[in-house]
Parts: structure tokens; sequence; C-alpha cells
């Protein structure tokens, strides 16, 4: 009888472990949790921006521009860009972020909007072995409000995308 009762025992922790951790992870879905260790918290909004954020009226629609052919020594700095990016999207209501990505040889309607807004393609060196090539990209950030878009100066420059797009 008792080999039973250590059954029951068992099945009965097993399933409320089992109980708890789904319970739990339900709970903490609804939870964001970040902890920015970077130098300087790079990917932290600071708290003028914050505040200035949470004073928008109208809403702000933030749209990042890449073309698709980005070598991959800018990836990491496209990466940073978008979690720069989204932290103004979490940090207020009233901002909308998009990421477009395009291929500049097809989509030359997309290229000649860009173009009227001030966005160029960027010649970014590439060097592979014993071969140098230049390789055209696009990478813009815009502001648009209401009707009016305006690009943000200096994309590339993680440390002063947030200056430039907040002010």
């Amino acid at each position: 009888q008792s080999l039973n009762l250590y059954r029951y025992t068992k099945q009965t922790i097993l399933l409320s472990a089992i109980a708890i951790f789904i319970v739990t992870h339900l709970l903490l879905s609804f939870v964001t949790l970040r902890l920015d260790l970077s130098k300087g918290a790079a990917y932290t909004l600071s708290k003028s921006s914050k505040s200035i954020l949470r004073k928008l009226e109208a809403p702000i629609t933030i749209t990042l521009y890449t073309s698709n052919n980005l070598p991959p020594r800018v990836t990491p700095i496209k990466r940073d860009v978008l979690d720069l990016l989204r932290e103004y999207e979490r940090a207020s209501g009233n901002v909308l972020f998009k990421d477009v990505s395009f291929n500049a040889t097809e989509e030359v309607a997309l290229v000649q909007q860009l173009g009227q807004l001030g966005i160029v393609s960027i010649p970014v060196r590439e060097q592979e072995q014993n071969e140098v090539s230049l390789t055209e990209v696009y990478f813009g950030v815009t502001l648009k409000i209401g009707e009016i878009e305006q690009p943000v100066a200096e994309p590339f420059s993680i440390e002063n995308l947030e200056y430039n797009i907040t002010s």
C-alpha cells in the first residue's frame, strides 16, 4: 500500500509542477522585461525622449528603409537601428514603426520616392580576398507626421540616431 501512495504522490508532484509551469508561463507572457547592459545604455531611450513621446498628440510613423543587398558588415548596424526604433514604438502608443526591405532594381517607384525625400543610395566598400568592390545600398529612416514625411540625418550613426529622431 505504501508503494501505491508513493506512485500517487509522485504523479501529484509531477502534475502540480507542470501546472505551475504552465500558469507561470501564461502569466509572464504578458510581461515584457528588458535589461540594457550596453555601454551608456545605448538601446534605452533617454528620459527626455520618453518625456517627449508621452506628450505626443498626433501619431508618428517611423520607417526604416533598407535595400535587401546590405553587406554582412552592415547587418549589425541594421539590427541596432531596428532595436532603437522598436524602443520608440514601445515607449509611446502614438508611434508606429515600419521596417521596409526592398530590392532597389525591382522597386523603382520606391527608389524614386526615397530620392525625393533625400534618401539616396550609399556606396559601401566590400573586400573579399583579393577583390574590392562597391555595393550601392539604401539605408534610411523617415518620420511621418500626418502627410509630412522627413528623413532622419545619419541613420548609420547609432550613437546620434536617438538625438536625430527626437529633435
